[in-house]
């Protein structure tokens, strides 16, 4: 206490103290992007190439940092609690964004701050090693929080002074976040643009983290790309209008269930590994059957994301030209025109089932507008009789009971049925040896990541094992239905694709070529049907289609009626059968590239724009 009192007569009572404290919240600023940085490239060296580079990155940063700083030291007053928020902002967000980045390849966005009430389930996803220096950067924030606590420095102006200053402040970024057009030529000027937000991992890799975050903040108010008109979009889908599909049609209305099969792959593809048993063995004989066809659907999700995938699957849009990151479900503010509501306006009973939270991605919420009668979750089925656990999560079984038990009861009018699996989701920790069904071997694999090829293996013979039990139940039946079953993305088998990258399937040294990322962002589709089918329509592809064809395919070869949106993609899906941005497309020919901006266009139109590309709209 003696020593304490000394110091602060001599040194922190002292003016030349405070103002010192003051002087050093450029350095406390520069600390935070620097910490900020370090997490995201995990690299110190790497940080500073940057600022090597591309010195606009810092000098913009800074100035972002600076005016946030400003705002919370106004609204605070006192130097330490602007330091204690400011400081423990920083390191919270520093560890998501890591931690996102090693589970599934995604950065830390403005928009999961909406998600905060879900942010504990995630991180429970995770497994991931923190980086080294972190352990030095939190000493650092707790010494400058405490010294600005030590020299009792704040702002000697009231209270009725700093709001008004702060809301000025503010009122900056309020008007660039209102006016695109401003802030792209202020991005400009740091060679920076919005549409560095459309691929976020060259976004967050070139600009870095903070400037990543403040580009994605800017353009979350999604702005109306160039050449929107009503006369452009309604260019594209005036040929279509109250036609049908082509060929011979069957208005039967058969029985349609789609399966989301949670991080769905083919296992035995990761190179050098062994299996005491086929994994798919079920899933590969059904693809061989009559009545079958199987594929690769193309995604636009690595490691997580489901819902980038359902949404694509389930509307025929592109997330390509949303915010990237952010749930899609984000924009669905009105009814929408989708597979789902095209479903329903025909007279079919439309049912989602889940085996997880339902407000996850915002579900409750955007499912009935997508045309949904019905949402059923994991607050409902853990209360049926004949719910079952694995690995924590609502088994497979479980939704199909779910999906056996609406067919039978809604037999009065055809069903469109669909369904998000849960059981076999990250993390993928070390599976108790009584509980291994299938011995998996690879030497080239680390012995953590080899533990979670074997856990996730165990998940895809169960998953694999409910298909069939589907399959076999649908062949029971004298009502015609057909299934489509699909993964939405790659598994995240340890930190960066790293049982990838061990196995020798992918080289993440050099960057990825087009075939890895064809790899890494390729899932098997399942189409069966139990009465006969002519999938002669799915040979076009070879093999590789995109997700927002899916349900345009299989509307065609079950002669369901079809918008004329589904004819138009149908037309499309000829000439370039797969698409998205994270594939960087070695080369797209002219009327190929002319589809893609449509896809742009109408994606826009139908979630922010006006709607000139919906049936029936004036």
């Amino acid at each position: 206490m003696k020593i304490y009192n000394t110091l602060k007569n001599k040194i922190f009572d002292r003016l030349w103290f405070k103002i010192t404290c003051f002087c050093s919240m450029p350095l406390f600023i520069f600390m935070c992007i620097l910490y900020l940085e370090y997490m995201n490239y995990r690299s110190v060296r790497r940080v500073f190439e940057l600022w090597d580079k591309h010195p606009d990155s810092l000098i913009l940063a800074f100035i972002v940092t600076a005016m946030i700083s400003v705002i919370l030291l106004l609204l605070a007053r006192r130097l330490w609690i602007y330091a204690t928020v400011m400081g423990a902002a920083t390191l919270i967000i520093g560890i998501i964004n890591c931690v996102k980045l090693a589970v599934n390849g995604d950065y830390f966005f403005p928009w999961d701050i909406s998600m905060a009430k879900n942010m504990g389930q995630l991180i429970s996803f995770a497994r991931f090693d923190l980086p080294p220096y972190l352990w030095l950067f939190i000493p650092a924030f707790v010494i400058a929080c405490v010294l600005y606590a030590l020299s009792g420095a704040e702002i000697p102006v009231h209270w009725y002074c700093r709001v008004p200053l702060a809301a000025a402040v503010f009122a900056v970024f309020a008007v660039y976040y209102s006016e695109p057009k401003v802030t792209e030529t202020l991005l400009n000027k740091f060679n920076m643009s919005f549409n560095d937000s459309v691929l976020q991992a060259s976004n967050y890799t070139a600009n870095g983290f903070v400037d990543a975050f403040a580009i994605n903040c800017m353009a979350m108010n999604v702005s109306e790309p160039e050449g929107y008109s009503q006369q452009k979009i309604e260019s594209y889908l005036e040929d279509y209008e109250g036609l049908i599909p082509s060929g011979p049609v069957r208005y039967n209305s058969p029985d349609v269930i789609v399966i989301l099969s949670e991080a769905f792959f083919d296992i035995t593809t990761l190179k050098g590994t062994t299996f005491s048993q086929e994994p798919l063995s079920n899933f590969k004989t059904i693809a061989a059957r009559e009545n079958a066809y199987a594929g690769n659907l193309i995604t636009s999700a690595l490691g997580g994301g489901t819902v980038r995938t359902e949404f694509e699957i389930l509307t025929g849009l592109t997330v390509d030209y949303l915010v990237n990151g952010t749930s899609p479900y984000l924009y669905v503010k009105d009814n929408m025109e989708t597979y789902v509501s095209n479903y329903k306006d025909q007279g079919y009973y439309t049912k989602a089932i889940h085996t997880y939270n339902g407000d996850f991605y915002m579900r409750n919420d955007a499912y009935p507008k997508l045309g949904f009668d019905e949402f059923v979750s994991e607050d409902e089925l853990k209360l049926r009789d004949n719910a079952n656990w694995r690995r924590s999560y609502l088994t497979d079984d479980t939704l199909i009971d779910e999906v056996i038990d609406t067919l039978e009861t809604h037999q009065d009018k055809p069903n469109f049925i669909f369904g998000i699996t849960m059981e076999n989701h990250q993390s993928y920790g070390k599976t108790a040896p009584e509980d291994i069904v299938i011995e998996v071997k690879n030497d080239r694999l680390d012995s953590d990541v080899l533990d979670s090829v074997v856990t996730y293996t165990q998940g895809a013979y169960f998953a694999d094992a409910a298909l069939r039990r589907l399959v076999d139940y649908i062949d029971s039946r004298e009502k015609d239905t057909i299934i489509l079953f699909f993964g939405d993305h790659l598994p995240t088998l340890g930190s960066n694709q790293a049982a990838f990258n061990q196995a020798g399937n992918v080289d993440i040294s050099d960057g990825y070529s087009f075939e890895e990322k064809m790899y890494l962002y390729s899932t098997p589709f399942l189409f069966y049907a139990n009465y006969d089918i002519d999938y002669a329509l799915m040979h076009i592809a070879d093999n590789n289609i995109s997700t927002y064809y899916m349900l345009s395919l299989l509307a065609e070869m079950t002669g369901t009626k079809m918008t004329p949106y589904m004819l138009y993609l149908r037309d499309n899906f000829e000439f370039l059968p797969y698409y998205n941005v994270r594939l960087s497309y070695p080369y797209l020919k002219n009327e190929q590239a002319d589809f893609i901006n449509s896809m742009r266009l109408i994606t826009y139109d139908r979630v922010a724009g006006k709607r000139y590309s919906v049936s029936g709209q004036p």
